[in-house]
């Protein structure tokens, strides 16, 4: 699941994402509005408070994954429109924010 809205950001636009990750993939659109924005940066983080469930992480449509650990934000300077993700077990909390 997934609830975007406007954060203020310096410079530019950022927009903010929660969601749930569960086992199976779920791509999540990050476009800013109608115009399709690509993004610049993304700051992404797994919001397990169980400490138990890894968030994984995909910048190609799910061939390759990396980890995100409860608690260790991750921040990267790409431009994408959509990430995908899916937990290493049971359902994973997780937050994304991105800047345009």
């Amino acid at each position: 699941t997934n609830n975007p809205r406007r954060v203020a950001s310096c410079g530019g636009l950022a927009v903010h994402f929660n969601g749930t990750a569960i086992t199976d993939s779920a791509e999540v659109n990050i476009v800013a509005n109608s115009k399709s924005e690509i993004t610049t940066s993304l700051a992404i983080q797994n919001r397990d408070t169980s400490n138990t469930n890894d968030l994984l992480v995909s910048l190609d449509g799910g061939s390759d994954f990396f980890t995100i650990e409860y608690g260790t934000p991750l921040h990267l300077s790409v431009s994408v429109d959509s990430v995908t993700v899916k937990s290493s077990g049971g359902s994973v909390d997780y937050e994304i924010i991105a800047t345009y």
